[in-house]
């Protein structure tokens, strides 16, 4: 129930670069491209059953107090064997989630 099909790679790839077009303004514009290539060099993203996970509130690891807004995308490709999980979250500066968690790290986009 809590999982979905994506009905196509590019409304997963809209959703994406829109929520971190925000969250990151001039960050996310010089890692884009490197971000997607990545991705599709590691699984091939045009053979991927692209699934998005929506759970409840209750049950949602994102939800506490000062989450605005989050994403969890698996990327399945069957032929490769490989899962990708892409999941990311955005906090409201005033929570007690963000202050806990953040560093200066936290404001740079890399990738591992």
């Amino acid at each position: 129930e809590e999982f979905t099909k994506e009905p196509s790679l590019q409304f997963v790839c809209q959703n994406v670069d829109n929520l971190l077009s925000v969250a990151a303004t001039s960050q996310y514009a010089k890692i884009h491209d490197k971000l997607w290539v990545t991705l599709n060099k590691e699984i091939n993203l045009l053979e991927c059953d692209i699934y998005s996970y929506n759970p409840d509130l209750a049950s949602d690891p994102f939800g506490e107090d000062g989450s605005l807004w989050s994403f969890n995308y698996f990327f399945f490709n069957k032929k490769l064997k490989r899962i990708v999980l892409f999941t990311c979250r955005a906090l409201t500066p005033f929570s007690r989630s963000f202050y806990d968690e953040a560093t200066l790290e936290d404001y740079e986009m890399e990738f591992v």
